[in-house]
């Protein structure tokens, strides 16, 4: 794993990469897009056709206006079973031609994301090399106090992730571990909807940048409170790093390895790295079961501004990918 500056980036995409991205309403989606454009051999752009939204059909037009031969995949993302078909269709196809993968993990959700890294699983031989790349964000609600800050609102359903339905054995008891970030409403639908026997909440530290790290601390303070409302039951929380992908792997297989018979259910609501994460343990290990909870909506006008730096993960460093 490697932090760089995204002028950088075009140093690292091999000249036989195939580029997979996500088209938001988010900027950040269009920061890597416009640097390797002129290196890649092809490049595949989804898009979510369950929201018609303005900035993400702009932001499209200009990722079409940097490749010029780019096929692009609009799909319902509320419908993942229609994600899994056509993203496995997609990777199917680039593996006949043996390129290597260069994945903008950015501005996929959760969910999608999670589904994607399931099928490159499934044809991982057939690519040399596996790149994921992230765009850190600069800021989030820009312009805005960290008291006023929202990404998301509401939870509107729960489901388990495609490819991740883990075993969960009845007469064994159910942890849920939440790697909680700034969308707490999220969480407590979960709680909610899952009622384990035992909650593991973990709170987000180590900022991608500086200038998050105010916005942080005032989540930080909310998850402290936020997580007083289950002491009554059985109930532990941990720390894990926003940033450090290999850090945050050892921090959840290290909860599990502390009760390795129960059923766990591993949910991501932080960062991509994190969310990266929790694939790969769930990869490792397929008893965990892993869940998506869907928001209601989403700040579209003002969710975020992209940082000057990236990070760029290799996923065939990991032993999962490599077998």
């Amino acid at each position: 794993m490697k932090t760089i500056n995204i002028s950088e980036i075009e140093s690292y995409v091999s000249e036989c990469s195939a580029f997979i991205c996500c088209a938001s309403f988010e900027s950040r989606c269009i920061c890597i897009s416009e640097k390797v454009s002129s290196k890649v051999k092809e490049a595949v752009v989804f898009k979510n056709s369950s929201i018609d939204i303005p900035e993400t059909n702009l932001n499209l037009n200009k990722m079409r206006s940097f490749f010029g031969n780019e096929s692009v995949h609009e799909i319902p993302f509320d419908a993942p079973e229609c994600v899994a078909d056509e993203m496995a269709k997609v990777i199917e196809m680039l593996a006949t031609k043996k390129f290597d993968l260069l994945i903008d993990t950015t501005t996929f959700t959760h969910e999608t994301l999670l589904i994607l890294l399931r099928i490159i699983y499934l044809f991982r031989s057939s690519f040399k090399s596996i790149l994921c790349v992230y765009t850190g964000a600069g800021e989030y609600t820009p312009g805005l106090t960290p008291e006023s800050t929202w990404l998301s609102k509401g939870c509107k359903d729960v489901r388990n992730v495609i490819g991740f339905p883990g075993v969960l054995k009845p007469n064994l008891s159910t942890k849920l571990i939440i790697l909680a970030g700034f969308e707490l409403e999220r969480a407590t639908k979960l709680i909610e909807l899952i009622e384990p026997d035992c909650l593991v909440l973990g709170n987000g530290i180590e900022a991608l940048n500086d200038k998050i790290s105010a916005t942080m601390e005032y989540f930080r303070s909310k998850f402290i409170v936020w997580k007083e409302e289950y002491k009554n039951i059985d109930m532990v929380d941990f720390e894990f790093s926003c940033r450090d992908l290999e850090k945050t792997i050892e921090t959840i297989k290290d909860i599990i390895t502390q009760n390795p018979k129960a059923n766990y259910i591993l949910v991501p609501l932080n960062t991509k790295l994190s969310t990266i994460s929790t694939a790969i343990v769930a990869l490792e290990n397929p008893q965990i079961q892993l869940c998506y909870a869907v928001p209601e909506i989403y700040n579209y006008e003002n969710y975020s501004s992209p940082g000057e730096n990236i990070t760029i993960i290799e996923l065939k460093d990991f032993s999962v990918f490599n077998n």
